[in-house]
Protein backbone atom coordinates (compact mmCIF):
# COMPACT_ATOMS: atom_id res chain seq x y z
CA UNK A 1 0.00 0.00 0.00
CA UNK A 2 1.40 3.38 -0.95
CA UNK A 3 1.48 6.29 1.48
CA UNK A 4 0.76 8.97 -1.13
CA UNK A 5 -2.18 9.87 -3.35
CA UNK A 6 -2.22 8.94 -7.00
CA UNK A 7 -3.94 11.06 -9.63
CA UNK A 8 -4.93 10.86 -13.25
CA UNK A 9 -4.39 14.09 -15.19
CA UNK A 10 -5.71 15.10 -18.59
CA UNK A 11 -3.71 17.85 -20.28
CA UNK A 12 -5.27 20.24 -22.81
CA UNK A 13 -3.46 22.37 -25.36
CA UNK A 14 -4.38 25.61 -27.20
CA UNK A 15 -6.53 24.97 -30.28
CA UNK A 16 -3.94 26.51 -32.60
CA UNK A 17 -1.51 23.72 -31.65
CA UNK A 18 -3.93 21.11 -33.07
CA UNK A 19 -2.90 18.56 -30.44
CA UNK A 20 -5.24 16.10 -28.82
CA UNK A 21 -5.58 16.03 -25.03
CA UNK A 22 -3.14 13.68 -23.31
CA UNK A 23 -3.86 11.48 -20.31
CA UNK A 24 -1.24 10.76 -17.66
CA UNK A 25 -1.90 8.07 -15.06
CA UNK A 26 -0.32 7.49 -11.64
CA UNK A 27 0.79 11.09 -11.11
CA UNK A 28 1.92 11.54 -7.51
CA UNK A 29 3.71 14.92 -7.49
CA UNK A 30 1.40 17.63 -8.84
CA UNK A 31 3.95 20.43 -8.56
CA UNK A 32 6.50 18.59 -10.68
CA UNK A 33 3.77 17.53 -13.09
CA UNK A 34 2.70 21.16 -13.57
CA UNK A 35 6.31 22.11 -14.33
CA UNK A 36 6.50 19.24 -16.83
CA UNK A 37 3.35 20.23 -18.77
CA UNK A 38 4.31 23.91 -18.72
CA UNK A 39 7.35 23.02 -20.83
CA UNK A 40 5.00 21.28 -23.28
CA UNK A 41 3.00 24.54 -23.74
CA UNK A 42 -0.19 23.16 -22.20
CA UNK A 43 -3.15 25.44 -21.56
CA UNK A 44 -4.56 23.64 -18.51
CA UNK A 45 -5.01 20.20 -16.99
CA UNK A 46 -7.74 18.45 -15.03
CA UNK A 47 -6.91 16.38 -11.96
CA UNK A 48 -8.88 13.26 -11.03
CA UNK A 49 -8.54 10.95 -8.05
CA UNK A 50 -7.15 7.62 -9.24
CA UNK A 51 -8.97 5.78 -6.47
CA UNK A 52 -12.47 7.24 -6.98
CA UNK A 53 -12.23 8.75 -10.52
CA UNK A 54 -13.68 11.94 -9.02
CA UNK A 55 -12.84 15.27 -10.65
CA UNK A 56 -10.80 17.29 -8.13
CA UNK A 57 -9.83 20.52 -9.87
CA UNK A 58 -8.60 22.27 -12.99
CA UNK A 59 -5.16 23.91 -13.04
CA UNK A 60 -4.45 26.67 -15.56
CA UNK A 61 -0.83 27.00 -16.56
CA UNK A 62 0.59 30.45 -15.73
CA UNK A 63 1.05 32.67 -18.72
CA UNK A 64 4.03 34.95 -19.05
CA UNK A 65 3.50 38.68 -18.49
CA UNK A 66 2.39 40.49 -21.63
CA UNK A 67 1.04 37.36 -23.32
CA UNK A 68 -2.48 37.77 -24.69
CA UNK A 69 -5.27 35.42 -23.73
Amino acid sequence: MSSYNLYTCIVFFPSEMKRRPRKYRNVNNLLRFEQFVEKDHALYFNIYSKKTNEFLRRVYINKKAGQAG
